[in-house]
């Protein structure tokens, strides 16, 4: 988590700088985006307030849970890249389509790659996207999300909650077809 080595061993006044530098990187993964020079601002005014109140630990672990309770934590907000507008459709920006593609293809936050790709304005075009998708599809991660979407989709985890007509299939299955209990409901 933190910026700098032997967080412990440092003094308290390091503790501040390096936990300041490391809840702002934090920020920024969490909400798989860079701060808006506002959000920076609240960032810096509530870590200095958090800070004031207690030790650099404790300062850390407030910021942190500030920031997973967020809505741009909690929530994939997309805004759009509102200048270059195309006729009435509004492109995602390179992290916004960099968090879409992850979430589609892994369930999970984008790594470090999609996130350079990001910053880099390396997923705006249509090749480019591709080439991330294709990338990303190669990693393990993207057959279990895949196999999970069709999950959710198709509802194939309640078949097992499904039990075959005893009177029609039983016989194939070496069953006898009218056994001695209640079948209403077979």
């Amino acid at each position: 988590f933190f910026t700098c080595d032997g967080w412990s061993d440092l003094a308290a006044a390091e503790q501040a700088t390096c936990g300041g530098s490391s809840v702002e990187r934090f920020a920024q993964q969490a909400w798989r985006r860079p701060l808006s020079a506002d959000e920076q601002v609240r960032l810096q005014t509530f870590w200095e307030s958090a800070l004031q109140e207690g030790t650099p630990e404790e300062a850390v672990v407030l910021t942190v849970a500030g920031l997973l309770q967020a809505p741009a934590f909690l929530f994939r907000v997309e805004h759009g890249d509102v200048e270059n507008m195309q006729g009435n459709a509004i492109p995602l920006t390179g992290w916004e389509m960099a968090s879409r593609l992850s979430y589609f293809l892994w369930d999970s936050m984008p790594d470090a790659a999609l996130f350079e790709a990001a910053q880099n304005g390396e997923l705006s075009t249509v090749d480019q996207v591709k080439a991330q998708a294709e990338r990303m599809l190669d990693d393990p991660r993207a057959r279990a999300a895949v196999v999970h979407f069709h999950d959710q989709w198709l509802g194939t985890t309640a078949i097992q909650g499904i039990s075959p007509v005893r009177r029609v299939y039983g016989p194939l299955y070496g069953l006898d077809p009218t056994p001695p209990l209640d079948t209403t409901g077979d």
